[in-house]
């Protein structure tokens, strides 16, 4: 029977303390099984720009490893902030963010944690499905390759006292291309929900069912890149 890599859990302060040591396990290993990352403080206690190209307010993140990934060049000719850029927007305005504000989920949550002291029941109810089988733009019960399913399935917000945090679900994610870019979208969309309901943001879990790489060869640069005492090109 072929290694079976995973479960693996990797646990840190916030985004650029884990990134660069789960894509340094998963380009040694190829994928991984059920990974765990555990982001312990993704958002910062202070309100201030941490990037202003891409507009970032109150992000936890080591500026030198983030702008490493970002002036990074993958083999197809898109650099690290084109990678960022995109997946913010998805989690902003896009696909994901339609999908968990369908059927009023996502404003459910909201006023959900209003209502916690009063109705205990709701705290393990704050869910957003980006999987609908019985609607259509959201459908992905298939039996060929398309539609795809979303790579995100789940967030599911917990809180804790007077923090909230944040789990995801994912039926899998490019280490190397997009994870980095879902991290700080989802820990914008976590800022957001915690900014809107008066709640301490927490810690950010995310669960990957199968970690990959996208881009191999550039992975393993990028791995080097990120040990470097250099911004390299």
């Amino acid at each position: 029977m072929a290694n079976i890599y995973g479960p693996e859990i990797f646990k840190g302060e916030n985004i650029t303390d884990v990134y660069p040591r789960v894509l340094d396990f998963i380009v040694g290993k190829e994928y991984c099984y059920a990974l765990v990352t555990v982001l312990e403080k993704p958002i910062s206690e202070k309100e201030e720009v941490v990037d202003e190209e891409l507009s970032l307010i109150g992000i936890n993140l080591n500026r030198e490893i983030h702008e490493k990934y970002k002036r990074f060049i993958f083999g197809d000719g898109k650099s690290g902030l084109e990678k960022i850029r995109k997946r913010i927007e998805i989690f902003l305005e896009g696909r994901y963010r339609r999908a968990i504000t369908s059927f009023r989920q996502l404003s459910f949550v909201l006023k959900a944690l209003h209502l916690l002291n009063k109705r205990i029941w709701l705290y393990n109810r704050l869910l957003c499905l980006t999987v609908n089988p019985n609607f259509k733009p959201l459908s992905h019960v298939h039996i060929s390759n398309k539609p795809v399913p979303p790579r995100l399935l789940l967030l599911d917000f917990k809180p804790k006292g007077e923090y909230l945090n944040l789990i995801s679900v994912w039926r899998l994610d490019y280490v190397d291309t997009a994870m980095y870019g879902n991290w700080i979208g989802l820990s914008l969309l976590l800022r957001e929900i915690c900014l809107k309901s008066g709640k301490k943001p927490g810690h950010l879990i995310v669960i990957v069912n199968k970690a990959v790489l996208k881009d191999p060869a550039a992975s393993r640069y990028l791995v080097e890149t990120f040990k470097s005492r250099y911004l390299l090109g």
